[in-house]
């Protein structure tokens, strides 16, 4: 996707993640959330969607990054994974403690 967006965090996380879209078209996500439920752990970054492609409609997410939470509970830029930039316009992010674990916190656009 080509164009920079910014997620709000949700009750309880506070903070914000932003996708940033740079002049030679290459992506990074700026993290800064705090009150992450996890300490020291993996935390995965699923892109939610619009669902459009054969008929069918609705929200779909994929993962496209991963960072570690800190002690305190907050993001760690400096762990940050950018697996794949997302392909459309995200609705929103969750997050979770990988594949088939539990969501610890969403971010809506802001």
């Amino acid at each position: 996707y080509t164009h920079s967006e910014q997620f709000c965090a949700k009750k309880p996380l506070t903070g914000t993640i932003t996708y940033v879209v740079h002049s030679d078209k290459t992506a990074t996500l700026q993290l800064r959330l705090q009150n992450l439920s996890v300490r020291n752990k993996l935390v995965g970054v699923e892109w939610q969607q619009t669902r459009t492609e054969g008929g069918s409609h609705g929200t779909y997410g994929y993962t496209i990054a991963s960072f570690r939470s800190s002690a305190d509970g907050r993001s760690q830029q400096s762990t940050l994974r950018f697996f794949r930039a997302p392909y459309a316009h995200g609705l929103g992010i969750v997050l979770d403690t990988g594949p088939h674990a539990r969501t610890i916190g969403a971010l809506a656009r802001c």
